[in-house]
């Protein structure tokens, strides 16, 4: 056998379980831990990056830099997030299946602009 095909389960079912985990909101993580500023904002969850950012109150914390994966949405969602972003002040970049939103603020502090 090549490679490491030996080492794992002959059945996903071997290998994949269920788990119920508690959750909280970005707002909730903020309000409690008392945030009121954030460097970056970086996630990766699997095709529901749009939700998430959907969810986040930019005029409470606003992140310098958001970084997320585009890979998997719509037109309108990355349309509707372009419009939504640029509207809160962010400069986007695409980068292979990733955005790159970054402040104008950031920007300058950096020399950018």
């Amino acid at each position: 056998m090549k490679g490491k095909e030996h080492l794992l389960p002959l059945s996903k079912e071997d290998y994949i379980s269920s788990e119920n985990v508690k959750t909280v909101t970005f707002q909730n993580l903020i309000s409690k831990y008392k945030i009121e500023s954030l460097d970056l904002l970086q996630f990766d969850v699997e095709g529901y990056d749009y939700q998430i950012l959907k969810s986040f109150n930019l005029s409470v914390v606003k992140p310098s830099i958001i970084q997320y994966e585009h890979l998997h949405m719509s037109r309108d969602e990355l349309s509707e997030l372009k419009f939504h972003l640029s509207k809160n002040g962010y400069i986007q970049y695409k980068e292979n299946i990733n955005t790159i939103c970054i402040t104008m603020e950031m920007l300058k502090e950096m020399e950018v602009f």
